[in-house]
């Protein structure tokens, strides 16, 4: 099982979003879970442009089996985008 995370990033330091996401990587793996953390990914490809890795990043959610909700997801724009990818791809939605 794959679990794509979805969380706030827009607004906030780089150092605070790596932590997030790494932190949820590992309670997913506690959880039998494979991630896939979009922060890493777009940081990797050197994508800082919110429209840029938005767009790299939509189509990657219909690869999972399940969307990973950090508490402040419905606080971002993008979150809110990659939930409703999710839902059309019918993923199961977790909520941390």
């Amino acid at each position: 099982m794959k679990a794509y995370i979805a969380g706030k990033v827009s607004g906030l330091d780089l150092d605070s979003v790596r932590t997030k996401f790494n932190d949820a990587e590992k309670r997913l793996k506690d959880m039998g879970f494979d991630s896939f953390n979009p922060a890493q990914y777009c940081l990797s490809l050197g994508l800082t442009d919110w429209n840029e890795c938005m767009k790299a990043l939509l189509p990657i959610i219909q690869t999972c089996d399940s969307i990973y909700l950090l508490p402040d997801w419905n606080k971002s724009k993008g979150a809110k985008m990659e939930l409703k990818e999710a839902i059309k791809h019918k993923l199961n939605v977790i909520h941390e």
